[in-house]
């Protein structure tokens, strides 16, 4: 797929989002991403069932980090742009702009919800939550993506 930014998803991430399983009962599945040396590919980088072994792997690079928890929602995705304070300029933009061209590749019907994170706490505080907090303060587009997510959640079931 073609996009504004010149950078696409790489097949093999969108391939292993799409068919993903739980594995040896695993609560989470991590599936790890980030955009090619090049800056012209979002690739497959990492794929973890622990949230320990994702905080082991997480450095000053920002990364691209889906989560499935399987015992709260086999079917869907938590999307985490995680963008360490520390990371380059030049990489928060290219995450920054990079993020909406992705997350239309990768299709808003896996997807659960959207974290941005600077730390491993931001991550783990959100994804432990039970539900989202509705009293978090959101952009008018980003209620009416919520709203549509929803809707095409219970069109599934």
């Amino acid at each position: 797929m073609s996009n504004q930014s010149g950078i696409t998803a790489d097949q093999e991430l969108l391939d292993i989002l799409n068919n993903s399983e739980q594995q040896n009962d695993s609560q989470y599945l991590i599936v790890v991403a980030k955009i090619s040396q090049d800056s012209n590919l979002v690739k497959f980088s990492n794929q973890f069932t622990l949230l320990e072994q994702l905080k082991q792997n997480l450095g000053d690079e920002p990364l691209y980090i889906f989560i499935k928890n399987f015992q709260k929602d086999p079917k869907h995705y938590n999307f985490v742009s995680f963008v360490p304070d520390n990371s380059s300029i030049r990489s928060k933009m290219i995450y920054a702009s990079t993020k909406n061209t992705l997350l239309r590749e990768v299709g808003s019907n896996i997807l659960y919800q959207q974290i941005l994170a600077t730390d491993f706490n931001d991550i783990t505080d959100t994804i432990k939550e039970t539900k989202i907090n509705e009293n978090a303060l959101l952009t008018e587009h980003e209620k009416i993506e919520l709203q549509i997510n929803q809707q095409q959640r219970q069109m599934q079931l």
